[in-house]
């Protein structure tokens, strides 16, 4: 990777566009490596079983108790009753 980037600054330095495509080469490495970083950074974060028990709690919760329409619609009718009189 040292040689071919030594090898392209070589090329960039000779050619009259050579500072624009040395930069968008330079920023291209660098974001390069930013992205892989952030990945390995990701992967050794969150061990698998602390991931399958976020799931787990997250099903329990989903699976609450279930309210019926009217017991939900009882709060509004008691809202406007003690606002109006």
């Amino acid at each position: 990777s040292d040689a071919k980037l030594r090898q392209f600054l070589q090329r960039s330095l000779i050619g009259s566009a050579g500072k624009q495509e040395l930069a968008r080469y330079t920023l291209a490495e660098l974001l390069s490596e930013l992205a892989q970083a952030e990945n390995e950074a990701l992967e050794d974060d969150v061990p698998r079983g602390a991931e399958q028990e976020d799931v787990r709690m997250e099903l329990e919760r989903a699976a609450g108790p279930v309210l019926a329409p009217r017991e939900r619609k009882a709060g509004c009718k008691n809202f406007f009753w003690k606002t109006f009189t």
